[in-house]
């Protein structure tokens, strides 16, 4: 008969396989100009249905189980809202913030937009919250969500190297091919290169799982490491390898400069700990060689669109038609977030009502230039004014004070990774995949490691 941790633990680790695909239903489909707008839709995807059965799921356990059978309810929930604050900090400080998010519908453009996006952010906090309070080891929950990334990684590989992205209706993927009009590429004198997406919506969202999944995976390589010894080699040693050299391919088969910078930082911090720390010394310096041969190979062999991408960095008159073209878009983006911050820039316009307002400011704009601000900080500034940008970085800054003082090293590296990603994308605050991605990776940062 299968236990009820045994239920909780498989549906956890079928949660972290599943959660990068993006079958979904539609409950309100809008658009503009007859084009799909999907800021403005609302879809339940199949693993928030998981999602919530695992929540509701361990919260009955936890209410009904048998050492609980002669104290009242009441007492009960009071027992499990008092764990909640007291043993996870983080959780805390989340709430708070999430609980003035939610207060921004009071004065919204646009409540019924504010309310879903809190429910996305809800969601967030309840993955944490899972993986925070799973009887799973660690290293098993790192190693299956490794899997998840690498499976999508494999997916983004063949994408890029039969220039196609095959379309399916059951795992949310939509047909992509370079000669389209708004398909991710990087476009040459000689030819249109299509982007790795695997099974997520755009390819910078993908390498910000690529490099979560890196950074799970560095920590599972240090891991064995150090219970093996220095110079020992674990039996898990050379297949973490080959996983590591998949996913670091892919992730340069995005070519997503926001995700290049988060793995320069992110992992360049954890290189940096595995290199000083003398028990990880060794894999440290064996995965930065590794970095470096894979780069100076797939720098020969795509050379024309990485330097692309590369000139992309500045707008200049060397870079290419569609690199000019997003570097002015980026730009375009800050100008109409300070038109908007503007209108009010106490409280801003409500969580989650960017491109609502910014359709409202313009309304004779087509669908693809109805786009959110490339940047977290600037989105969160605009939806909830400066009191919301105030509460962002004192709960932010409560998370980095708990992270430093227990030493929570894979806490901190992802954190790295994750401030350089929303300096230069907006998806880990406007779209399911990103929102989820935080939840799951701040997870794994607070949770205690394997004795």
């Amino acid at each position: 008969m299968i236990k009820q941790k045994q239920i909780a633990g498989y549906g956890l680790y079928l949660l972290l396989i599943l959660l990068p695909f993006q079958t979904r239903y539609f409950l309100v489909e809008r658009s503009i100009g007859g084009a799909f707008f999907e800021y403005g839709s609302f879809t339940v995807y199949a693993t928030e249905i998981l999602l919530w059965f695992l929540v509701l799921y361990e919260i009955f356990w936890f209410l009904f189980r048998k050492r609980y059978k002669n104290i009242p309810p009441d007492e009960r929930v009071h027992r499990l809202i008092l764990k909640f604050f007291q043993e996870r900090p983080i959780i805390a400080w989340s709430l708070i913030f999430l609980s003035y998010a939610a207060l921004s519908a009071l004065w919204s453009v646009n409540r019924e937009q504010t309310l879903f996006y809190i429910i996305r952010l809800t969601e967030a906090l309840l993955v944490l919250w899972l993986i925070t309070l799973s009887r799973e080891k660690k290293r098993s929950m790192l190693l299956t969500f490794v899997i998840g990334v690498a499976l999508q990684s494999a997916f983004g590989i063949y994408q890029f190297f039969t220039q196609i992205v095959s379309g399916s209706s059951i795992l949310g993927i939509a047909t992509q091919i370079p000669d389209t009009r708004g398909v991710a590429v990087v476009e040459t004198e000689l030819r249109r290169y299509l982007r790795a997406y695997g099974g997520l919506p755009h390819p910078n969202i993908l390498g910000g799982w690529i490099v979560a999944g890196l950074i799970a995976l560095v920590a599972l390589i240090y891991d064995s490491a150090i219970r093996a010894g220095a110079f020992s080699r674990s039996r898990l040693v050379l297949p973490f390898l080959l996983v590591y050299s998949l996913l670091f391919t892919a992730l340069i088969l995005t070519f997503s400069r926001s995700a290049g910078a988060a793995f320069v930082l992110g992992i360049g911090v954890f290189f940096a700990y595995g290199v000083f720390h003398k028990k990880t010394r060794y894999r440290g310096l064996e995965l930065l060689c590794l970095t470096a041969i894979l780069s100076i190979f797939f720098g020969i062999l795509l050379k024309e669109p990485l330097t692309e991408r590369g000139t992309g960095l500045v707008f200049n008159r060397n870079s290419g038609r569609l690199e000019q073209k997003s570097s002015w878009e980026r730009s375009q983006g800050l100008r109409d977030a300070w038109i908007l911050y503007k209108k009010n820039p106490l409280l801003g316009s409500g969580l989650g009502t960017y491109t609502t307002a910014l359709v409202r400011l313009y309304p004779e704009r087509p669908v693809y230039e109805v786009q959110p601000a490339h940047s977290v900080p600037v989105l969160i500034s605009v939806e909830l004014g400066i009191v919301g940008a105030f509460f962002a970085f004192l709960s932010f800054y409560h998370i980095v004070a708990y992270l430093l003082r227990r030493r929570k090293i894979l806490g901190i590296v992802l954190f790295c990774a994750f401030f350089a990603f929303s300096l230069f994308d907006h998806y880990l605050w406007t779209l399911y995949s990103g929102v989820l991605l935080i939840g799951v990776c701040f997870g794994f940062g607070i949770v205690s490691d394997d004795e």
